[in-house]
């Protein structure tokens, strides 16, 4: 029980003194040290002495400043920021101390520039809140009662896809439907089927390519369904897109050309996956149908995916447990 009872003291007492830092320990994914070199730049703070607790010398001060200041325009150039207001995308995880619901309502009463953006009532037991915020309220979020942790959200990495061509026969479609192969014995085009695809966007414009197609041009073309196709009438449902100025790749409506390749009768849905975590694991959730998770009526149009595919990774989802976004994943299949 001592021994308990001294390492519950020891993890409280290290909590407590990251909390007490000029720059919160507690801010991760790099936000505390894009907080620190903001701090240092204007003079808030001094260089921390080297060990020892030598006197810093000039050279040192100016090599730390450096230092910092490189790794703060790393974590900068990968963090998801609020294009408008440059407010930077955190996830702010709940110790338990205070109601999710409470947390929000006091957080947003003595921070009014934050902006929440989507909430996971449920994860790890407390729940996780989503949310813009500015660089100067970060270290008073990191220090608020009932906050564990503050944790920058960096840019999702899309894997590129293949040529279409190349999907068709990789997944053996040619084999199953007659409109690549007239002599095969089956037709399964999808029909009946929903299919819901996740990445970054699906018809940003401009996109980082230039935005040389639309969604409306590939309709046309007959590489999307939708009004004018002959072939599959339906378009594709968009639950939410996403629209960064300039940065979007639209690699979500190749996806599902793709997609409508392989399985041209079935209907399509989309939804973004890089508006964090949080908003990808709800994204899924949407596309799963999931009640309390769907859009409104005019959006969703009824969509419920039989299947959800993305192609998006976090880098700091968790290897050997279930994340925040796996949840999301688990929710649905059950």
């Amino acid at each position: 029980m001592k021994t308990k009872l001294a390492l519950a003291l020891l993890i409280g007492l290290s909590f407590a003194t990251a909390k007490g830092h000029p720059v919160p320990q507690n801010l991760g994914n790099g936000l505390n040290k894009i907080l620190e070199n903001s701090l240092l730049q204007a003079g808030t703070i001094a260089v921390p002495a080297p060990p020892g607790g030598v006197t810093p010398t000039l050279a040192y001060v100016n090599a730390y400043k450096a230092a910092v200041l490189k790794q703060a325009n790393a974590f900068d150039a990968k963090a998801i920021k609020e294009v408008a207001t440059g407010k930077y995308l955190v996830d702010i995880t709940p110790s338990g101390e205070v109601p999710l619901a409470t947390l929000q309502t006091q957080l947003q009463a003595v921070f009014p520039a934050l902006s929440v953006q989507h909430i996971d009532q449920n994860y790890a037991g407390h729940g996780v809140i989503e949310a813009y915020i500015t660089l100067t309220n970060a270290s008073g979020i990191a220090k608020f009662n009932g906050v564990r942790s503050v944790i920058l959200q960096l840019k999702p990495i899309h894997s590129v896809g293949a040529v279409t061509s190349q999907g068709i026969n990789q997944h053996r479609v040619n084999r199953i439907n007659t409109t690549y192969n007239p002599a095969s014995p089956h037709n399964w085009d999808g029909l009946g089927m929903s299919i819901g695809v996740m990445s970054d966007s699906f018809d940003s414009q401009p996109s980082a390519e230039g935005g040389f197609t639309t969604a409306t041009a590939d309709v046309a073309t007959g590489d999307l369904p939708g009004t004018g196709n002959l072939n599959n009438s339906q378009p594709v449902v968009v639950l939410e897109d996403y629209n960064p100025t300039p940065g979007a790749t639209n690699e979500g409506r190749g996806m599902c050309q793709i997609v409508a390749d392989m399985a041209p009768k079935a209907r399509i849905g989309f939804a973004t996956a890089d508006t964090g975590e949080v908003g990808f694991a709800n994204n899924i959730r949407a596309l799963g149908g999931l009640p309390g998770f769907t859009k409104p009526a005019a959006i969703q149009q009824g969509f419920k995916g039989d299947v959800v595919c993305d192609d998006v990774s976090y880098l700091d989802e968790p290897m050997f447990q279930d994340g925040i976004i796996a949840q999301g994943v688990i929710d649905v299949v059950n």
